[in-house]
């Protein structure tokens, strides 16, 4: 329940959250203007911002617009937006001007995926792995994924295994 502006809402939330909050559905919405029902705030920065009004402070886009009427009218150099609580409208405002602030923090799931691959090539050789991982990374992005990691581990295969197994027990037999 503090004012700033918009870049020190901005470094605010990233310090301490995730960023100042994307709007891109009507549901968004709604959970911003119950969180903060009754609490006297009439204006919150968002992270939106002209550049050409279409990207977030996240990088994100959105095709949902919610202006109030005769805005954005980007009077005197308002480049930042701002969200009246009342309305639950945009409006861009000067990036100087002192707001009430609403971060978001992500909810980030870790997923692991394990793969068994089996071919005629090394697959222990680096050009191999950087080539499968190349196009594993690409599949990724398309599918809008963009926070992963890729790790190689060495696996025996069945064979080694048993064989290790037979010398150790001592279930080798050799013909002559």
């Amino acid at each position: 329940m503090e004012n700033y502006t918009w870049s020190a809402a901005q470094s605010y939330c990233r310090t301490y959250h995730t960023d100042l909050t994307s709007i891109r559905s009507k549901e968004e919405k709604s959970i911003i203007t119950l969180t903060l029902n009754g609490s006297g705030v009439q204006y919150v920065w968002i992270g939106l911002y002209r550049d050409p009004w279409a990207f977030w402070s996240d990088n994100t886009t959105s095709t949902l617009a919610n202006w109030a009427s005769s805005q954005p009218n980007n009077y005197n150099s308002q480049y930042c937006g701002a969200l009246n609580l009342m309305s639950g409208k945009w409006a861009d405002d000067h990036c100087s001007s002192s707001n009430y602030v609403f971060c978001f923090t992500a909810v980030t799931k870790q997923t692991v995926v394990k793969m068994k691959l089996q071919s005629e090539a090394d697959m222990h050789s680096t050009e191999i792995q950087q080539q499968v991982s190349q196009q594993l990374s690409g599949l990724m992005l398309s599918e809008g994924l963009t926070d992963f990691r890729i790790r190689w581990r060495k696996v025996q295969s069945y064979r080694d295994d048993q064989s290790k197994k037979q010398d150790v027990d001592g279930d080798c037999k050799t013909e002559v």
